[in-house]
């Protein structure tokens, strides 16, 4: 059993007591989600259920902390630079996913569902910097409006490795220390390096060589 949330205004403060809820009835999974896609809403209908990123915070840690080792407990689209300690259970959009919907005059138009919600969120200026940014997809672009972007401050190594667990996170970890070293080294000839990608919380660092 799964227990699927958004979170608004009227319900972040109960988050911290999610763990007791759910305690004893067969539940598995818990994923709470930030308001990412504003739909139809008009700007004051919006405003009225969005609370301030860093005002759910202290509950979401509470929460997270509430369930037992190993219980799959998971936050979507929550901000990594509002509350580091939460990167590790943090998960911004998902699986490459295509929609398929007919229009009233019959046309079928697919689309990529993520590119779609994409055009509804922003970053601010001083992303690029942060260490977890090829993570995050961003913000809503009306959030930015209601408070502004002064909770949104470019993420550091030092305070991530401060914050949060090294596993789930290796290659935020860990990159910025490879590619130090890496810019500082250079493999035996004939090899020269070609790339350093990050994929799926791994760090692929490839050497190339001439052809024969």
């Amino acid at each position: 059993m799964s227990v699927n949330t958004c979170v608004v205004r009227s319900n972040f403060a109960s988050l911290a007591r999610f763990p007791e809820l759910f305690a004893g009835h067969g539940v598995t999974q818990v994923h709470v989600d930030a308001l990412r896609d504003p739909g139809d809403l008009s700007p004051d209908d919006l405003s009225a259920i969005t609370p301030r990123f860093s005002d759910v915070a202290p509950a979401l840690v509470a929460m997270v902390r509430g369930f037992p080792a190993g219980f799959d407990v998971n936050v979507g689209n929550f901000p990594f630079c509002v509350e580091p300690r939460l990167a590790h259970v943090t998960r911004h959009d998902g699986e490459p996913t295509t929609l398929v919907a007919q229009d009233p005059d019959g046309s079928v138009a697919p689309c990529d569902k993520y590119a779609v919600r994409g055009d509804k969120r922003a970053k601010v200026s001083g992303c690029a910097s942060c260490v977890l940014d090829a993570r995050c997809a961003g913000v809503p672009r009306p959030y930015l409006d209601f408070y502004g972007a002064a909770e949104l401050v470019p993420l550091s190594a030092l305070r991530l490795r401060e914050s949060a667990p090294v596993a789930p996170l290796f290659d935020a970890h860990v990159a910025p220390m490879l590619e130090a070293a890496l810019g500082a080294w250079a493999p035996p000839a004939p090899f020269a390096l070609a790339s350093v990608t990050r994929r799926n919380g791994a760090l692929d660092v490839v050497f190339a060589a001439p052809s024969p």
